[in-house]
Order: C-alpha cells, then structure tokens, then sequence
C-alpha cells in the first residue's frame, strides 16, 4: 500500500505540474488576447484540476483505510494473544484440578484400606463366650473326669450349637458395626471430596468472569480507538471536500498570480 501512496504522490507531482504549466500558457494567451486558445486551455485545466482534487481525496481514503486495517490487524493480534494467554490459563488450572483429585482419591483409598485393616484388628472374628456358654464347658469337663461320657457328649452338642448360634450372632452384628463404619467414613471422603469440587467450580467460575472481563475491556477499548479513528478520519474528509470546494488549486493560483501584482501596487 506504501508503494500505491508514492505512485499517486508522484502522479499528482506531475499533474500538479501539468496544471501550474497548463495555468500560465492560459493566462499567456489571455494576455495576448488569442482568447480561444485560452478557453481550449481553460476546459482542459478545468478536467485536470478535477483530476487531482479526485486523487487527493484517493490518496486520503487510501491511507484511511490503511489506519483502519492496522488498527484491525493490531486488535486481531491482541485477540489471538488473549485467547492463547487464556487457555494455558484454563489448561493449567485442568491440570491442576486433576491432580487435586487424583491426589484425594488416592488418600482415601489409603485412608479406606488402613481402617479396614484396624477395624479387622480391633474388632475379633469370634465373640467372647457367654456366661452360659462358659458354664456349659465346666460342666462338660466334669462329667468327662466323672466318666459320664453319654452326659459329656450330650452337653458337648449344646456347646456346639450355642457356640454357632452366638458366632452368627455376632458375626452379624460385627458385618453391621463394619458396614456402619465404613459407611461413615465414605460419608465423610464424599463432603471432603464435594467441598473441593466445590472450590474447584467457584475458582473455575471467577476465571470465566475474569475473562469475560478482560475481553469486553478489550473490545471497548477497540471500539474506542476505531470510533476515534473514524471521527478523525470524516473531519479530514469534510476538510478536504471543503477545502476542494472553496480554494482548488486554481484558487492558489490566482492568488500567487494576484500577490506580485498588489505589491507593485502598493509600491507606486
């Protein structure tokens, strides 16, 4: 676009002048009253003069445009460099997330494997015997040193069926205290795990507004700069047309023409 602006100022250089050129053999034949030579100089001094008031306003609304086309190219930049600032912001805060979660998941497995082993520890697979059951055994060895053997063996079998009924018993009862422990300790990794995931949302939602900030920022400060632009750029214009209206270079002409003139006369 550079290259375009100097072929039109070189352009207009040389039609500039052609009519500075074409103006004075005008005049010329003006004053050596070869009038219609100097009508014929006139028509083409008139195209010509609106030759260069057209590629004046060319040359401005080519540069226009180019302001405008870098002020695009510059926002477009700043929008690719936002966009590229931001989703390595939103990757590294995935990232960061996943192994917040990793990390929890895998302490409560720990967590979990280690109560389950103390609470095997703790809790015996067999019940302590009852008093019955104790007072049964006694029995049992005394009939067995008195060589009441039938007795023994009957006393024997009781044991044995208390001895089952109270191991299931307790082997419900301990499955259940298990299950309710275990219950209780997956309740409590779920609010710790929830309440994270809880965070992890109110972090993510405060960077999705951060953003959306940061971007309307960006656009109004884009819109700013394009407006002033565009006010600048429509009072050169109106300038310019106004100026082509009221004073073309013809008019400069006639002014220099005029200027040696009014001095000689106010030297006499």
């Amino acid at each position: 676009m550079n290259n375009i602006h100097q072929k039109i100022t070189i352009q207009q250089s040389d039609l500039q002048e052609q009519i500075q050129i074409l103006y004075h053999h005008q005049k010329t034949c003006e004053k050596q009253g070869k009038y219609l030579e100097a009508d014929l100089a006139k028509t083409k001094l008139n195209e010509l003069t609106k030759i260069f008031d057209l590629q004046q306003k060319h040359e401005v609304v080519d540069r226009h445009s180019d302001e405008k086309q870098q002020i695009d190219k510059a926002h477009f930049d700043e929008f690719n460099q936002f966009n590229l600032f931001w989703d390595e912001k939103f990757k590294q805060f995935d990232f960061e997330t996943k192994s917040a979660k990793d990390e929890i998941l895998t302490r409560h497995e720990l967590e979990l494997n280690s109560f389950l082993e103390e609470l095997d520890n703790t809790i015996p697979l067999k019940p302590k015997d009852s008093a019955q059951l104790l007072k049964l055994k006694k029995t049992e060895e005394q009939l067995a040193k008195l060589e009441n053997y039938k007795e023994a063996h009957m006393i024997q079998q009781r044991i044995l069926n208390l001895e089952k009924e109270e191991f299931d018993k307790w082997n419900h009862t301990r499955q259940n205290k298990i299950r309710n422990l275990i219950q209780q300790l997956r309740q409590k990794q779920i609010i710790e795990l929830n309440a994270l995931q809880q965070r992890i949302l109110s972090v993510q939602e405060e960077l999705s507004k951060n953003k959306s900030l940061e971007l309307q920022k960006m656009l109004s400060k884009y819109q700013h700069v394009r407006k002033e632009l565009e006010n600048q750029q429509n009072q050169e214009i109106n300038r310019l047309e106004k100026s082509i209206k009221n004073q073309s270079i013809l008019s400069k002409m006639n002014s220099q023409m005029k200027k040696p003139q009014d001095e000689n006369y106010n030297l006499k």
